[in-house]
């Protein structure tokens, strides 16, 4: 009998309990403890296991019942929370139905030195907002399991190409763009980077509730509504979740982006000026002090170059 197999045994077990509990087939009064009845697709019994698991899949992913216990704060950080066991077990038994998710799994557990990706709910941490650094993973506990279970595929997909996606970053000179906002489309662009990791996640979703049979206009209208990408043309993603037309998904990710990278880029423009603007006095210093001749290295001549093209492409940014 694999793990998989329990995995999955056990998400289902537990999809039963809470059939039962909302179906009113409970011994504790309404109180702390208990729950109020969850949906009214549970109040048949005769319903198929498929539309159960769609109904739960709605509810809130991290549950506050006292048997399953409160999210525990984390030894070395008080604004990270442990994931519960039974969260992660249901995260994995959703994931064993795709394969493009196990295979990221597989690479994160890799990257983090993990035996398997079974170990990743130790890994993965909860936080008030996603945030992934080169050593770690902290997810949005809000949400339902569903939203939950493609949000820890979002920012796995960070984790796994941290590195790449810091590269892509850097790896123009800040003069290799006429605007600011040119920046902003090459960050969100770059591999691991935001449009990466949305339609990763978007994909995942999708499929998700397209193996639980709801129909195509429904799944995405439900995921668009839950990004906040209301206004997305339906066109943009395929029956599969797949982004047909990235400007599109591009576009609305920058709104929520933009404010964030254009403030890294500002800061890259005040580093390189400043850098720029220490070797042009540095020099001119020396020429005053009779200690130089007045002609220009290679190197500071580019330095002199740089200031004044900094200083005239983007004045706003150098003088805020």
């Amino acid at each position: 009998m694999t793990r998989n197999f329990l995995l999955s045994l056990l998400f289902l077990l537990q999809l039963e309990s809470h059939v039962a509990i909302a179906s009113g087939v409970t011994s504790c009064t309404q109180g702390k403890g208990c729950h109020e009845p969850i949906s009214p697709a549970f109040e048949a019994l005769n319903e198929s296991k498929d539309k159960l698991l769609g109904a739960l899949l709605d509810l809130p992913a991290v549950e506050t019942d006292p048997k399953r216990g409160f999210l525990k704060t984390t030894p070395d950080d008080p604004f990270k929370r442990e994931i519960p066991d039974y969260l992660f077990d249901r995260v994995l038994a959703l994931a064993e139905g795709d394969p493009e998710v196990v295979s990221l799994f597989d690479l994160a557990a890799k990257k983090a030195g993990l035996k398997n990706r079974a170990e990743l709910g130790s890994f993965v941490k909860i936080c008030n907002s996603g945030l992934t650094t080169q050593n770690s993973v902290c997810v949005n506990k809000d949400g339902s399991l569903a939203s939950f279970y493609s949000i820890v595929v979002h920012e796995l997909i960070h984790y796994v190409h941290f590195d790449s996606m810091q590269k892509g970053i850097n790896a123009k000179d800040v003069l290799d763009y006429k605007t600011p906002n040119d920046f902003v489309r090459d960050a969100l662009q770059v591999r691991g980077g935001e449009l990466e990791a949305y339609s990763g996640h978007g994909r995942a979703y999708l499929r998700l509730r397209g193996r639980l049979g709801w129909n195509d206009i429904s799944r995405k209208n439900k995921f668009l509504r839950l990004q906040g990408f209301n206004s997305l043309p339906e066109e943009t993603f395929d029956n599969e979740g797949n982004v047909l037309h990235p400007e599109h998904l591009l576009a609305n990710i920058a709104k929520d982006y933009s404010e964030m990278y254009l403030d890294i880029f500002a800061r890259r423009v005040k580093s390189a000026h400043a850098h720029a603007k220490r070797l042009h006095d540095f020099y001119n210093d020396l020429i005053a002090k009779g200690k130089s001749h007045p002609s220009y290295p290679p190197k500071l001549k580019a330095a002199a170059e740089k200031l004044l093209a900094l200083e005239q492409r983007f004045p706003t940014l150098i003088s805020k």
